[in-house]
């Protein structure tokens, strides 16, 4: 502010006081809005690098656990029980004109068989997994497999983790909240047969039958997702496949002892 007194100019400065109090609503509205962003990508970022890797992880341990488990439990109480029935339709000796077993074959049409059944057992099971329906398909089919007891049912979840176990602390292991594992199946089952056939001791033959299933299984947790291989193999025939005892044997060593005939064999 100017003033004129005679000639002279004389200033005079206007003190501006600021009024106390909180702060407009808006612009706490904003601080809080920025903080809130701020913090939720600090979070996000935090479960990226640190919690989500460990998580998964352990939804991956246990998905293979459920889906071998599927798998040994579909085949071995259906299919293996069918195949105890009909052992020697897998076997095909062939036998001299003494009834003598001199060959040992796989027959690939009973083989086939085996493979079409339990890729559909496997199927159907892991599907009745994915849609929550797991007790009722296991009930009847008459399979035993129990997941988590806290898991609901028929929601499809296999496995609650508590978020204390992506700290590695046995202090914190079961607390917080528990996070929920599903999984899917990615393609179809891969089934085969897997065969050992040889001799063992004196005129014996070790006979072993496999079935060899391989899943591509899709890991998801509610923020993240992976995907995973489970193969496991089922003993389906174990059997030594006895032949006759000569008098004498000899394996090729040098130091071989020498044969003894008993005389009465010469009467």
């Amino acid at each position: 502010m100017l003033e004129r007194r005679e000639g002279s100019c004389l200033f005079r400065t206007r003190r501006r006081f600021f009024r106390k109090g909180p702060l407009p609503f808006r612009y706490v509205f904003i601080i809080s809005f920025i903080l809130f962003i701020f913090m939720t990508v600090q979070g996000l970022w935090i479960v990226e690098k640190g919690i989500k890797p460990t998580l998964i992880e352990i939804a991956r341990t246990e998905t293979n656990r459920i889906a071998t488990l599927a798998i040994n439990q579909a085949i071995n109480q259906k299919i293996v029980e069918e195949v105890d029935n009909y052992q020697e339709t897998l076997i095909t000796e062939v036998k001299d004109d003494q009834g003598k077993v001199v060959l040992v074959q796989i027959n690939q049409r009973a083989v086939s068989q085996v493979l079409a059944q339990s890729t559909d057992k496997v199927q159907k099971f892991l599907k009745s997994i994915e849609d929550g329906k797991i007790d009722y398909w296991a009930e009847q089919n008459g399979v035993d497999l129990k997941v988590d007891e806290d898991t609901p049912v028929n929601t499809g979840i296999i496995h609650y983790i508590p978020i204390g176990q992506a700290f590695n602390n046995t202090l914190l292991a079961n607390f917080g909240p528990k996070v929920p594992v599903r999984f899917t199946a990615i393609g179809e089952v891969k089934s085969d047969i897997k065969h050992k056939i040889e001799p063992v001791g004196i005129n014996n033959i070790w006979v072993d039958i496999r079935v060899h299933i391989e899943v591509n299984v899709k890991i998801v947790i509610p923020f993240a997702s992976d995907s995973d291989v489970v193969t496991t193999d089922i003993p389906v025939i174990a059997t030594i496949i006895k032949g006759d005892v000569p008098n004498f044997y000899n394996s090729g060593g040098d130091d071989a002892p020498n044969p003894s005939i008993d005389m009465k064999d010469m009467q």
